[in-house]
């Protein structure tokens, strides 16, 4: 289940592009390790094979102590991949209905992904908020510290927060 270097793995985002005002799905961000036999056509991932990473307890500042980062990477390793919620993400910012309308971009081991959040329900005038998010391709983890204002002189500080930046 480990990603490696020469490992193969799909990045997507959920979200309805036909009615982009829609705010009542969880749609999520997924890395799903691609290594079923190309001639098995019966084997099935699931969300039960992914790991949830939504609250982003693996990164450097996440409050998390060191034996619970090492329970998290070892189910990470056995996992088929992980996931994030973006109607669970728990910050300031409003992500009820948010939602990935566009291909993924990788690059330099990040996983880039842009998304809406409405804030309109009307389809004739829509309005919302984007955002791009850099995220570890292997573990979903902050990217780009996009979140200066938590940082300590020259100390960055990586959590949740600095998961995406709003454009």
């Amino acid at each position: 289940g480990s990603i490696g270097f020469l490992t193969k793995a799909l990045y997507f985002g959920s979200g309805n592009r036909e009615n982009p005002t829609e705010t009542s799905a969880n749609n999520r961000i997924y890395m799903v390790i691609d290594d079923i036999d190309d001639n098995d056509t019966t084997t099935t991932y699931t969300e039960q094979n992914l790991l949830n990473v939504t609250n982003d307890e693996l990164d450097v500042d996440s409050g998390s102590s060191s034996s619970e980062k090492e329970t998290i990477l070892n189910k990470l390793h056995s996992a088929k991949g992980w996931f994030i919620k973006l109607g669970d993400i728990n910050d300031s910012e409003e992500h009820s209905g948010e939602k990935i309308l566009s291909t993924p971009i990788l690059f330099n081991e990040r996983a880039y992904f842009t998304s809406f959040t409405p804030t309109s329900t009307d389809p004739c005038n829509p309005h919302g908020i984007s955002r791009v998010y850099s995220l570890k391709y292997c573990y979903g983890l902050a990217g780009i510290n996009y979140n200066t204002s938590n940082d300590s002189g020259d100390t960055e500080k990586f959590d949740k927060t600095d998961r995406y930046r709003q454009l």
